[in-house]
């Protein structure tokens, strides 16, 4: 019988210990849920990231200074989102680095899209109400297009060389844990502008901690047919879909209010408002986003720059995604040719928003690993249905625009609670770390604060190095205080930095991984959430010079005895 060794685990069907660990998920990456729970956990993990699929293309919408074509622009845009962000939640769930990951827009390119816009030449003069010429808004579109193209190049050559796989041996939780700290404190800004809107955000608050915290242990009896027989069955359901219940509670609350009159016309809780009414009515029953609908693909080179910065820290933000959401998986740390693929399949997912304008490009949903820790479901089975829904909702716009109708105050509940889980998944790395030498707390300690600190003095005194009136010093000038801005960039990079030339702790200390080895006594490697089914790594095997390339798994074939055990 065959089997397969990758690295120097091997893949075969052994009893596997401390079950009790591993009953803490209801799904592991590699289970598949029955299909009307898997799409009820599709359903709930895009309703925690419609926030970020709908916040872009209203931004972009903006930036586009279409006047009265925004709205034309903003239904494509919110098409093109969908379907670009199913694509490549399909390829990082299939392809890539194979845990539960939701790919979305990247809020980091931002950052140079606002420099961008502030430029003389491409300031917008226009209102809502003027009628601006198709060229003037679509040139924008396209210069911001071939920026996204070229930089997403750049990321998807980096995961293919191997450069990535390299970087994570020094990654451990020193770098980890301030960068996932930071990242949910970057989106503290994003939570309050959505919750202050409206106390109903509150409310979602309440309501979504009363089913995580204490309503999570209550045995629920469902009616299920069995042998054609009636039977009830006690199911945890406030654990496993707290956020559809969250989320539906209080999106009828706010139906019954807009209905009955208890809101003013002008209440950001109304399911009615205008610039909502407006996508709805705009929007297609069917449209089929492609490549080029902006027209001919335009170059900006501060744009690319800019977005070279936003990649450098897309990637990073993404590396420390992979780390915590194999944590909440109750996976190892990601091995080199899983994270390789992961950075990969992110670039190639870039470069098909690029293609189709979709403006930014896309990264992993921390908020969705946070979903994870919450209802322990980390089935790849339920995001990869999440990306099927996501494609047909771009396609059929008229259900898609439908998400725009959620209250801005009801997301601004779910980013809260999300974001704080994420934050606190990231310091739970640090029980891997020896918090006892003061070497550990004082880097910890630095990153955190440095990455708050950094950020906030460019804000205040933007770096000017040279002649601002030289074009290529005003893209440097650009490109350095956008890098330097993102606290998550600056935490992780510190820490990174620290961790691997302070001297005074060993590889256990520090927390580190090695691929490979055993996770603890007498534990084997997990190494088939990151590796592909048995009849690829049949054909893998087959051919041995692919194990020298850095995005595959190190595939090797032997024989055993049936004694030995099985393919699993």
């Amino acid at each position: 019988m065959d089997t397969f060794t990758i690295g120097t685990g091997t893949l075969e069907k052994k009893p596997l210990p401390k079950e009790e660990k591993r009953a803490q998920l209801y799904y592991r990456a590699g289970d598949y849920p029955t299909p009307l729970k898997a799409l009820l956990f599709g359903v709930q993990q895009l309703i925690v990231c419609s926030s970020g699929l709908l916040v872009t293309p209203y931004i972009l919408s903006t930036i586009a200074c279409a006047g009265t074509a925004t709205a034309t622009i903003r239904v494509k845009l919110i098409a093109t989102t969908l379907v670009v962000s199913g694509i490549a939640t399909l390829l990082q769930n299939i392809l890539g680095v194979r845990l539960a990951l939701l790919q979305g827009p990247s809020f980091a390119y931002f950052a140079p899209i606002y420099a961008f816009e502030q430029l003389p030449e491409f300031k917008c003069n226009a209102t809502p109400t003027d009628d601006v010429p198709e060229e003037d808004y679509l040139i924008r579109l396209r210069l911001l297009q071939g920026g996204l193209i070229g930089s997403s190049i750049i990321q998807t050559l980096i995961g293919l060389t191997g450069l990535i796989g390299l970087l994570t041996r020094f990654i451990g939780p020193l770098t980890i844990a301030p960068l996932m700290l930071l990242l949910s404190l970057s989106n503290m800004k994003m939570c309050m502008e959505y919750s202050e809107k409206h106390w109903v955000s509150l409310i979602q608050i309440a309501v979504l901690l009363l089913l995580i915290f204490y309503l999570a242990e209550v045995d629920v009896p469902l009616p299920t047919l069995e042998k054609r027989r009636l039977r009830w069955t006690k199911t945890r359901i406030f654990t496993l879909f707290p956020y559809l219940f969250a989320i539906g509670f209080c999106w009828l609350l706010c139906l019954i209010l807009t209905a009955t009159g208890a809101l003013p016309s002008d209440s950001p809780a109304r399911t009615d408002k205008n610039d909502t009414m407006a996508v709805l009515s705009e929007a297609p029953w069917l449209r089929v986003p492609y490549p080029g609908q902006w027209g001919p693909v335009g170059f900006n080179t501060g744009i690319f720059l800019g977005f070279v910065a936003a990649v450098v820290s897309s990637v990073i933000e993404s590396i420390g995604a992979f780390h915590a959401c194999a944590r909440v998986s109750d996976e190892p740390p990601p091995p080199a040719h899983a994270a390789n693929r992961g950075i990969a399949m992110e670039g190639i997912g870039c470069v098909i928003s690029g293609l189709m304008g979709g403006g930014v490009g896309v990264t992993t949903y921390s908020e969705n690993i946070g979903v994870i820790n919450i209802t322990k479901v980390a089935s790849r089975m339920t995001l990869q249905i999440t990306g099927v829904i996501l494609i047909i909702l771009g396609i059929f716009t008229k259900f898609g625009a439908i998400l725009a109708t959620i209250p801005e105050p009801l997301i601004g509940g779910i980013l809260t609670v999300s974001c704080s889980v994420v934050g606190g998944v990231g310091l739970s790395c640090l029980q891997l770390v020896d918090m006892k030498l003061s070497r550990n707390v004082a880097i910890l300690g630095f990153a955190i604060m440095a990455g708050m600190l950094v950020p906030l003095y460019i804000e205040r005194n933007p770096l000017k190095i040279g002649d601002g009136n030289v074009y290529a010093v005003t893209i440097i000038n650009q490109t350095l205080n956008i890098m330097l801005s993102i606290r998550m960039f600056m935490g992780g990079l510190i820490g990174f930095v620290l961790d691997n030339t302070v001297p005074g702790a060993t590889r256990e200390q520090r927390g580190l991984h090695t691929e490979g080895e055993e996770t603890s006594e007498g534990e084997q490697p997990v190494v088939d959430a990151y590796t592909f089914p048995p009849f690829v790594s049949n054909l893998l095997a087959k051919v041995p010079a692919l194990r020298f390339v850095p995005f595959l798994p190190n595939v090797t074939r032997r024989r055993v005895t049936p004694m030995q055990g099985s393919v699993r």
